[in-house]
């Protein structure tokens, strides 16, 4: 018996750190103290491969994520469930990190597509951004973009009254 459980720990401990990708169960036939030890190891290496398997799942969902993103694809979230509350918090984050930057693309989409039906009225304004980041650089930039086209519009229509007085 003490050599079985021995074997079995061994085994165990081997999973846990990664030199093996399986752990085989403590067989023990007796009734024994030992069989009692390995029942109760026993339980706590399938409680543990269920949870590492879930962990495993969520982390390969996260990875598929997070190519789909970095494609532009911002449409996609992680749905893998795991009891880990560390992995749930970083799903949890990244997928509210995936939502907002929809949400601040979205919106700068709008006025741009107001701007190609040629209203220059609206600004883009995105809130919670970081000061001099990117989407602040790229919202003055476009920002300074309608202004431009604003000022080009106002003199191009002096120009055309100044001529239609002229003629």
């Amino acid at each position: 018996s003490l050599k079985e459980f021995s074997k079995g720990l061994v085994s165990f401990f081997d999973f846990l750190n990664k030199k093996t990708n399986n752990s085989e169960l403590i067989k023990i036939k007796t009734k024994d103290e030992f069989a009692q030890m390995a029942d109760i190891v026993n339980s706590n290496i399938e409680a543990i491969k269920q949870n590492l398997h879930e962990d495993k799942e969520l982390i390969d969902d996260t990875l598929t994520v997070i190519n789909k993103v970095k494609n532009g694809w911002y449409s996609e979230h992680i749905e893998a469930s795991t009891s880990n509350e560390t992995l749930i918090i970083l799903k949890d984050g990244i997928n509210d990190m995936i939502h907002s930057t929809k949400d601040h693309i979205s919106n700068i989409n709008l006025t741009l597509e107001e701007y190609s039906n040629y209203n220059y009225t609206r600004k883009v304004e995105l809130q919670g951004i970081e000061k001099g980041g990117v989407f602040e650089l790229l919202i003055n930039d476009i920002n300074k973009l309608r202004d431009a086209i604003n000022t080009m519009l106002r003199e191009n229509r002096e120009n055309g009254l100044t001529l239609d007085s002229s003629a």
